[in-house]
C-alpha cells in the first residue's frame, strides 16, 4: 500500500537505510521535508518497505516539474515492483497537481538503480 509519507513513518523510512547511512538519510529527509519535498511510503506488513522522495520545482514559462528524486527499496522486497509502483504513484500525483515529471539522475547510482532509471527514461508519463 503507498500512501504520503507522515512524521510517524521516518524511523521506518530511515531503516530503509544501510547502518552506515541511516542517521545522514535521515537528516536528508527530514531538510528535503521541512523544504517542501514530498515523500510516497510503500508499506507491507505494516512496514515501511520503500520510498519515493519528489519535489515541485518551478519551470521555464510557468511550466511545474515534478522532479523524483530517490527511490528505494528494502534489499529483501527488491525485484517484486515496488519501484515501479511508487513511479507510477509519483506519475499519477504529479500529473493531476499540472506537473510535467522528470528523472534526476542518481547521485551515487548503485547497478540496481543505474538500471532502473535507464527502464524509466523510455517511459513516457502523462
Amino acid at each position: 500500500m503507498i500512501r504520503n509519507f507522515t512524521p510517524t513513518d521516518l524511523p521506518h523510512v530511515t531503516a530503509l537505510f544501510g547502518p552506515e547511512t541511516r542517521a545522514a538519510a535521515g537528516q536528508h529527509l527530514e531538510r528535503q521535508l521541512d523544504e517542501g519535498a514530498r515523500l510516497l511510503v510503500y508499506r507491507a506488513e505494516g512496514v515501511a518497505r520503500g520510498c519515493l522522495l519528489w519535489r515541485v520545482q518551478a519551470g521555464q514559462e510557468g511550466a511545474r516539474w515534478a522532479v523524483l528524486d530517490h527511490v528505494t527499496v528494502s534489499p529483501s522486497w527488491r525485484r517484486r515492483g515496488l519501484a515501479r509502483r511508487l513511479v507510477g504513484r509519483f506519475a499519477e500525483e504529479s500529473f493531476q497537481q499540472g506537473c510535467v515529471a522528470q528523472v534526476e539522475p542518481p547521485r551515487s547510482p548503485s547497478m540496481a538503480a543505474t538500471g532502473f532509471l535507464a527502464a524509466l527514461a523510455t517511459w513516457q508519463i502523462p
